[in-house]
């Protein structure tokens, strides 16, 4: 099944959720502005966003995430055309997160197979954030994905923890650290 948002400015009280095997299409000029600080995207399994601007500028400090997961499997996830925009001074730290593949916190244990493509991220402390369960007493990894993108003014165009199998093409300022 399909959404689509049209054109226009669209205020999030809280995040939107997309169900497994739904896809949500917006214009390429629908911008979605949080009222407060949450995660705009939360993905289903085998969801979809194609296109949109998701500006959380002037949430200060923006702690959470454009798209992220909060399901115990994750995979076929498609990311197509998003922007991201959290445009700050120079005297504000970059914060939060565009991209946020991250198995540590208990909430997804797979994040696979999923791409990611087209994308723009300015201003986030994480462009592409991702982060696997550091132990073997528990398990849970984000491995498999694809990105192809560009990160702006950025302190971390990618932060790559223990995940090896995945696949960036990232264009743009920051750092990749692979930790």
């Amino acid at each position: 099944d399909e959404v689509f948002l049209p054109k226009g400015t669209y205020y999030l009280a809280s995040p939107v959720t997309i169900p497994a095997n739904k896809k949500l299409i917006m214009s390429k000029s629908t911008i979605l502005k949080p009222l407060t600080d949450i995660d705009i995207f939360i993905m289903g399994n085998m969801s979809e966003i194609r296109n949109g601007i998701a500006d959380v500028t002037g949430i200060t400090p923006y702690s959470k995430s454009v798209v992220s997961f909060r399901n115990e499997n994750i995979f076929n996830v498609n990311v197509n055309g998003l922007v991201g925009k959290n445009i700050v001074s120079k005297i504000i730290r970059p914060s939060g997160k565009f991209l946020n593949l991250d198995t540590t916190d208990g909430l997804s244990k797979f994040i696979i197979f999923s791409n990611f493509k087209d994308f723009y991220c300015e201003g986030f402390e994480y462009g592409i954030n991702v982060r696997n369960v550091p132990t073997l007493t528990t398990y849970g990894f984000a491995n498999g994905n694809n990105f192809h993108g560009s990160c702006s003014s950025c302190t971390y165009s990618v932060y790559n923890h223990r995940a090896d199998a995945n696949h960036y093409d990232i264009e743009g300022q920051g750092a990749f650290l692979d930790a």
